[in-house]
């Protein structure tokens, strides 16, 4: 159980399935200079194919400007080049069973309706894919993964 966001260990986790499957090589945290770092970039032989930025929010953030805002900073920034994917992951969360402790930020567990990002300020040349999975255990879990492809 990750009673917090889980933006690295999701992203750790898809890394090391790319790094596994041996048709790219990933790195986190790289390219990194005093405007930030990429979250992940993949590279095929020595050339950088992809630089992605991941965001994990609840669905009740969705409602902040500054949260959206926030989007619209991640791709617009260019540590060495522009990101070429944005990825936001939104985990919406079902109690089955008592805890040992109090879940963080269920305040902001409602249903998740993906229409909420029609009007997000992304290039309108960017394509949209949106995959879901369910995870179930003490906490039931649906996360859904709404990729842009922002250079087409």
């Amino acid at each position: 159980l990750y009673n917090r966001k889980q933006e690295g260990q999701i992203r750790d986790a898809i890394l090391a399935y790319i790094n596994q499957s041996g048709s790219f090589v990933g790195l986190s945290e790289f390219p990194k200079n005093k405007s930030g770092a990429v979250d992940l970039t993949l590279f095929e032989g020595s050339e950088s194919i992809a630089t992605i930025e991941f965001k994990f929010q609840y669905p009740g953030d969705l409602n902040e400007r500054r949260i959206i805002d926030s989007f619209i900073k991640d791709i617009k920034r260019k540590i060495i080049e522009k990101t070429s994917h944005f990825v936001l992951i939104v985990q919406e969360r079902a109690q089955k069973a008592d805890l040992l402790c109090e879940l963080k930020y269920m305040n902001l567990n409602e249903p998740f309706n993906v229409e909420l990002l029609i009007n997000l300020e992304f290039p309108s040349s960017c394509k949209r894919f949106i995959r879901a999975l369910q995870v179930n255990g003490i906490i039931n879990s649906k996360y859904t993964f709404i990729v842009y492809e922002i250079n087409t």
